[in-house]
This record gives C-alpha cells, sequence and structure tokens, in this order.
C-alpha cells in the first residue's frame, strides 16, 4: 500500500504547515483578544484559513529576516525578535481591520494611527 503512505505523508506535511502558519498568529491574537488558548487557536486556524497567502507571504517574510538574522551579522539576532514581533503584530492588526465590526469607526478617526512626526518626537503630549 505504498500510495496510502504517501498520501498520509503528504497530509501530514500539509497538516504541519498549516499548523507553523497558525503558530504565527496565535500570540498576537491571544495578546489582543485576551480569550482563552482554544478559543484563540480557533481564531488564528480561521485566519489562516481564510487568508491563506496572507500567511504564506508573513511566513516567507519571517523566513526572510531569519535567514538575514543568521547569516549576515553575529549583531542582528539582538534584533530579530523585536523585527519578527513587529511583523507578525502588524500582520494581525491589518487581519483584524479586515474582519472588523461593521458598526467600528473608520481608520480616518482613529488618533493611533493618525500619528505625525510630532507625536513620534513628543509622544506624551495629547
Amino acid at each position: 500500500l505504498p500510495w496510502l503512505g504517501f498520501g498520509l505523508s503528504a497530509l501530514a506535511a500539509w497538516a504541519l504547515v498549516f499548523a507553523l502558519l497558525t503558530a504565527l498568529m496565535v500570540v498576537p491574537a491571544l495578546v489582543q483578544k485576551k480569550e482563552r488558548a482554544l478559543a484563540t487557536v480557533k481564531l488564528a486556524a480561521a485566519l489562516v484559513l481564510a487568508n491563506p497567502f496572507f500567511a504564506l507571504g508573513l511566513a516567507v517574510q519571517v523566513l526572510g529576516f531569519t535567514l538575514v538574522a543568521v547569516v549576515v551579522t553575529p549583531l542582528l539576532p539582538l534584533l530579530y525578535g523585536s523585527v519578527v514581533v513587529v511583523l507578525v503584530s502588524s500582520a494581525y492588526e491589518m487581519l483584524a481591520r479586515k474582519y472588523a465590526a461593521p458598526g467600528a469607526p473608520p481608520d480616518e478617526d482613529d488618533d493611533y494611527l493618525n500619528r505625525g512626526f510630532r507625536d513620534f518626537l513628543f509622544p506624551w503630549k495629547g
């Protein structure tokens, strides 16, 4: 039964890819939604199923940053973690805005998004 073995190994490989893509979305979903772990994993899996190319592109970018951090210089691994966290959190924020509730305020009214250079220099001034 070699075809059964090939089929099961292909299924296992795709399940591993799906689990790895879901793992990218779990941590920012856990931080933002403040739900239980199982509900967060379900949300992350739903986001990956609904946006497979987005999740795959995110994984390729994380892999690219990983390769650059490992190959280029020993100093970059110190910054690697923050780069990946910002990238994954921004990706989750983009998907959260895509699936925002119908009554949510538009992006033009969001004070967090509409900050300028003055707010960058003086973040404590409102």
